[in-house]
């Protein structure tokens, strides 16, 4: 199933990705109401690229469909988000630490200047391979991505206002 996300945040195109390298930044969204706590692992360099490592761990209620082939307990997924600052441009690639033949999620975006500050355009796809329940579960997925970007968003504007990095 394929998702879309198209936000304005409260900085620069600069500090929207320069956050995605900053442990205080998943702080402040681990501190937001959303489903997911984030932790940076690492940051690594390569070839004029940033990635960083980071590490989520499911804290939400899944609904029917999802308890049905989710264990709540066992949702937790390794992002790796590479970032390529000269271009505005940042991919993640997620794998998850169980069940990681089943499900499968990938994305990428562009953050460009916008009228209020910076514009996060991402765009990927879900997929969840389980028979009969699989594409309610990719939607149940999809909907947490969107609310989690939102709760980004939000923690974003704090973050940045109060000069948390």
């Amino acid at each position: 199933m394929r998702f879309e996300v198209d936000q304005e945040l409260a900085g620069t195109p600069g500090e929207v990705l320069g956050a995605l390298t900053e442990a205080s930044w998943y702080e402040a969204v681990s501190a937001s109401p959303s489903d997911w706590a984030p932790r940076l692992e690492a940051v690594e360099e390569h070839d004029g690229l940033v990635v960083a490592v980071v590490r989520y761990r499911f804290r939400g209620q899944l609904n029917k469909a999802a308890r049905a082939v989710l264990d709540p307990e066992r949702l937790v997924h390794v992002d790796r988000v590479t970032i390529d600052l000269a271009r505005g441009t940042f991919s993640v690639a997620v794998t998850p630490e169980h069940q990681a033949d089943r499900l499968g999620v990938s994305a990428a975006g562009q953050v460009t200047a916008g009228a209020g500050g910076a514009r996060r355009a991402l765009s990927g796809e879900v997929k969840v391979r389980y028979p009969i329940v699989g594409g309610q579960v990719e939607r149940a997925i999809v909907a947490g991505l969107i609310d989690h970007a939102e709760h980004e968003r939000v923690a974003f504007g704090f973050w940045n206002a109060n000069g948390s990095h």
